[in-house]
């Protein structure tokens, strides 16, 4: 129950910033508890990047994040902490700002708690 709450607490607390505009292509929308996991959504601007681009390139996307999650930052290790302990994984969703056209990529629980070794 308490562990729940932490997390609903931390996912409200980002969301306080939310639209946040990330870089000059990419805007955080929302961070939300989707059954299994905690999902960002980003939106994109498609004027400046092709959605489609970033659907064949989850792999690297995926490289690119876990290396900028970097657990030492203890906000960020205590909502991964959070997430490992209500047995979440992460979702990042990124969804083109005309087309609508989405694409996601996931860190498991296993993956997360690896981060935190």
């Amino acid at each position: 129950e308490s562990e729940q709450k932490k997390l609903e607490e931390l996912v409200k607390a980002t969301n306080i910033s939310c639209p946040m505009r990330v870089d000059e292509v990419t805007v955080l929308e929302k961070l939300a508890i989707e059954a299994e996991n905690v999902v960002y959504t980003y939106t994109i601007d498609e004027n400046s990047m092709d959605i489609a681009s970033l659907k064949g390139n989850e792999e690297q996307m995926k490289q690119n994040v876990k290396g900028s999650l970097n657990v030492s930052e203890p906000a960020l290790k205590v909502f991964l902490e959070a997430c490992v302990k209500n047995n979440k994984g992460l979702v990042y969703r990124y969804v083109g700002d005309v087309s609508g056209d989405s694409t996601e990529f996931m860190f498991s629980v296993a993956e997360i708690t690896m981060l935190l070794k």
